[in-house]
């Protein structure tokens, strides 16, 4: 398997950042806006991220987060829905963060959650 990382979010707004910070290694990232693009993204890869943008998409995110317990996942929200990480985390949910993020912030989370995995 391989590393990647798949962004779930409406408008191009983490994917286009995460390409930046990956910029020159090889690692994908991937802009999905459907849960079903996200799991056809990730498949069986024990070694995909998603990066999923919470505002506006709260029901799509646990259920997302339900379908895929293999990918690690690192939700992003804001003021709005910060209310929302207990149940997050409890769906399964690896990491839950409040924006403003910088793409550093979210490039470093991305790269401890595949530390954690060993690879």
């Amino acid at each position: 398997m391989n590393r990647e990382v798949i962004v779930f979010e409406r408008e191009p707004w983490w994917a286009p950042e995460l390409r930046r910070q990956f910029f020159g290694e090889a690692i994908p990232v991937r802009h999905c806006v459907e849960v079903p693009g996200v799991a056809e993204a990730v498949g069986r890869n024990r070694e995909a991220v998603i990066v999923a943008s919470l505002p506006g998409r709260e029901p799509e995110c646990a259920d997302l987060i339900r379908e895929l317990p293999h990918a690690g996942t690192i939700v992003v929200a804001d003021a709005r829905t910060a209310e929302l990480e207990v149940p997050l985390r409890e769906a399964g949910a690896d990491s839950f963060v409040l924006a403003p993020l910088s793409g550093e912030e979210l490039c470093r989370r991305i790269r401890r959650w595949w530390s954690g995995i060993g690879s």
